[in-house]
């Protein structure tokens, strides 16, 4: 004797299942095919009309979001400006190098010592760097400027207007700021100029001395 059945489904029943949402348990995990963007924007809608109220706010919705966003803009201008105020700021020249007086140090370094290793190495924007601190120590020796950790290489040509040193503190400057690499030629022509200066002892370019005793002896 077998187990019968007793349990018959017929079309009728089953089309009728089929069509009861009662019976559709996969809607409730369902999404509702709006977009990330569009329940944002549907979540901001709601929280504005609490604010301004409903009819205003539909009423003016496009002025109220620019308003917002210009709020917004203003917002971001002023923490900028508070934290970064160099970023609105435009200088009319072009700023001063800035003078490492850390490393350009011309007191207690061996130049010659330093100046053959660097040449030997091939490192010649270490060796314009040392000639030219050699210079200022020979300048600074002689009394023809008076060397400050902080002073500049555009001060120091103030203090010495001689044509010479002028071309060899461009040269430097290029070298040691500006990111130029130098090769041998430019450190054999930083080694000219250091030479020309050095064998000019102090004069002029018409043969007059010129050093900080004798312009105090002029002014007294």
């Amino acid at each position: 004797m077998t187990a019968q059945d007793t349990l018959r489904l017929t079309s009728e029943q089953y089309e009728a299942w089929h069509a009861d949402r009662s019976y559709d348990y996969d809607s409730q995990f369902a999404s509702s095919g709006r977009s990330v963007v569009q329940m944002i924007g549907e979540w901001l809608d709601k929280m504005m009309t609490t604010i301004v109220g409903n009819e205003t706010y539909w009423e003016y919705r496009t002025w109220i979001w620019c308003t917002v966003a210009v709020v917004l803009l203003v917002a971001i201008a002023v923490s900028l400006w508070y934290k970064h105020p160099k970023l609105f700021q435009r200088d009319s020249k072009t700023p001063e190098l800035e003078y490492d007086v850390v490393e350009d140090n011309i007191y207690g370094v061996d130049f010659d010592s330093r100046l053959y290793e660097a040449t030997h190495a091939g490192n010649f924007s270490e060796a314009v760097r040392l000639r030219y601190l050699q210079t200022l120590r020979w300048l600074s020796d002689m009394k023809l400027i008076d060397w400050q950790p902080f002073k500049t290489p555009s001060q120091y040509s103030a203090e010495y207007p001689d044509r010479n040193f002028r071309s060899l503190t461009i040269v430097f400057q290029k070298v040691r700021y500006g990111g130029f690499v130098a090769d041998r030629q430019v450190f054999e022509d930083a080694d000219r100029l250091y030479l020309l200066v050095v064998e000019r002892d102090g004069t002029n370019d018409d043969g007059s001395r010129d050093d900080k005793e004798q312009r105090k002896g002029e002014t007294e």
